[in-house]
């Protein structure tokens, strides 16, 4: 039987078999991609406005950004992506609560499109299967047409 350990991210208790191990504490996969996220979104903060705030005040408004708009890490970093990419001013941390529903909008189209292509391309394919399915009937009945005119 395995041990069970706690995340230390979502609290949760699960085999040891599941759980990734880093700096002697266990985390669910998903719970450590998210970790990851949420110190992206942070080195992108320092490195795009060279600001001199503490960690614990970006931690802070993280988490109310989390708490208000209902987001995940996944979708702070990407608010922290949009915000570079666009070239957009923030100055301090709560600036980035200002770009949250232009980012999420921006992301939601980039979605419908993804989504749009990804249908176009399945429609495309099923027209090519059908188009050759078509073709083998026709040649089949050209060599049964020409079988019995050789006969």
């Amino acid at each position: 039987m395995a041990r069970k350990v706690i995340c230390q991210f979502c609290r949760q208790k699960d085999d040891k078999e599941n759980m990734i191990k880093f700096h002697d504490k266990y985390y669910h996969t998903n719970c450590k991609k998210l970790i990851d996220d949420r110190e992206k979104a942070i080195d992108l903060f320092y490195t795009y406005t060279h600001s001199l705030c503490l960690k614990k005040e970006l931690y802070n408004v993280f988490s109310i950004i989390k708490k208000q708009q209902h987001l995940n890490e996944s979708d702070i970093l990407y608010v922290m992506e949009y915000i570079v990419r666009n070239k957009c001013k923030l100055n301090y941390p709560m600036g980035i609560r200002y770009y949250v529903d232009k980012a999420m909008k921006d992301k939601t189209i980039k979605e419908k499109l993804e989504i749009q292509k990804q249908k176009e391309l399945e429609n495309l394919q099923n027209e090519i299967i059908d188009t050759e399915v078509i073709n083998k009937k026709y040649k089949k009945e050209e060599s049964d047409i020409s079988d019995i005119i050789d006969i």
